[in-house]
């Protein structure tokens, strides 16, 4: 009888971003005193596409030069887990407040459950096919348009080629499929 015991051991590169912010209310008791609430609100998000929010509460208590900090903290996976809002916003790109702490300052994104989407036009008699904003935009003409553009940006100068110039920086956000061009868009036809 032989046994063969086999560890494997793989590693992959992993990044996690963090934003937040901190509120902190402090009480001086004594000159060598000092109690402070603490409370942290955030977002956070990895490099395998996850992303979500963070809360913490504790307590920082400096007592004669010495500083102990208790926090406890709870994460919330917005991408595993249903949202507590199918609505969020974006602020400089970045996941921000609750929708309703700061109208007009930031971005409202709303999330579509497109299985329920798909399956509501296939039972109404529709083809329907999902694909990445990028791919549909190749699939409809995005390369013409895109090439006919450039070749005019050549043609012009001045304020003309200026024009051109932000309508390309604009197509090419909508084509990248890091940013804009990573949406899905969903093609409905009529059978």
């Amino acid at each position: 009888l032989f046994c063969f015991f086999i560890n494997m051991l793989a590693a992959e590169e992993f990044s996690l971003e963090a934003y937040s912010s901190t509120k902190r209310d402090r009480i001086k008791v004594a000159d060598n005193f000092v109690y402070e609430n603490i409370e942290t609100k955030g977002q956070w998000k990895d490099s395998k596409g996850q992303y979500g929010l963070v809360f913490c509460h504790g307590n920082i208590v400096s007592e004669n030069g010495t500083k102990k900090l208790q926090s406890f903290c709870e994460y919330k996976d917005r991408d595993k887990k249903p949202y507590e809002s199918l609505i969020r916003t974006y602020k400089e790109h970045h996941l921000s407040s609750e929708p309703l702490e700061l109208p007009g300052e930031t971005d409202l994104t709303y999330d579509v459950n497109f299985t329920f989407v798909e399956k509501y036009f296939e039972s109404k008699g529709y083809k329907v096919e999902l694909m990445l904003q990028t791919n549909f935009l190749d699939k409809y003409g995005f390369e013409n348009i895109y090439k006919k553009l450039k070749e005019n940006y050549q043609k012009f100068s001045d304020i003309e080629k200026l024009k051109i110039k932000s309508q390309l920086v604009g197509l090419e956000a909508i084509h990248n499929e890091r940013g804009l061009g990573g949406f899905y868009t969903l093609v409905a036809e009529k059978i």
